[in-house]
């Protein structure tokens, strides 16, 4: 009797066990990947949903809290804007499509701009509020829906020129003052001499 008609019984079975257990951990990591971006995915479009809510909420603050004497919110509504721009800002970091999550932070950044945007930009916040839902609802809609991204609309370039501006008048007033005050420093340390 040969040997290898004698191992023939025993080998099939556990060649065949072999490849069953090899197919079944391939698949395993396959189904495990395809798991991980389904979960990224819906984390994503959760993301993109609360950043909508955020951005209803801000549109009901501008609208409740308006100073109607400045183009500002009142104190309160200052509160609230910055914690719906807190919650946007986090919810961003989770969201896979780079464009929407860089156009959310900017968006941001215009809802907590430096001191005299709003006078530079020429628009109250409600307004501000306004123009940034309008911008950035078709964005997430289109994120959620797997479609491509609208373009951005022309009012950015004003809206980054005056932030711009803003940057630069707000620069300007603190040097000022940080002179202003050296001088009165330097004033006071020669009167004690």
């Amino acid at each position: 009797m040969d040997i290898l008609t004698s191992l023939q019984p025993f080998l099939g079975p556990i060649i065949g066990g072999g490849l069953a257990l090899l197919g079944g951990f391939i698949q395993g990591k396959r189904t495990e990947k395809a798991t991980r971006e389904t979960e990224r995915r819906k984390l994503s479009h959760d993301s993109a949903r609360e950043i909508t809510a955020q951005l209803a909420t801000l549109s009901g603050v501008a609208r409740k809290h308006r100073d109607h004497n400045s183009l500002d919110l009142t104190e309160q509504g200052q509160a609230e804007l910055w914690d719906c721009c807190s919650a946007m800002a986090q919810h961003a970091r989770y969201i896979s499509d780079n464009g929407l999550q860089d156009a959310v932070v900017e968006a941001v950044s215009f809802l907590r701009p430096p001191p005299y945007f709003e006078e530079v930009l020429g628009k109250s916040v409600p307004g501000v509020v306004y123009d940034l839902e309008g911008w950035l609802g078709p964005m997430v809609q289109a994120h959620i829906m797997s479609q491509t991204m609208p373009q951005r609309p022309d009012f950015l370039a004003d809206y980054r020129n005056a932030y711009a501006d803003a940057e630069e008048m707000w620069a300007s007033q603190i040097e000022t003052q940080e002179a202003y005050y050296a001088e009165e420093r330097e004033k006071a340390r020669r009167a004690r001499e």
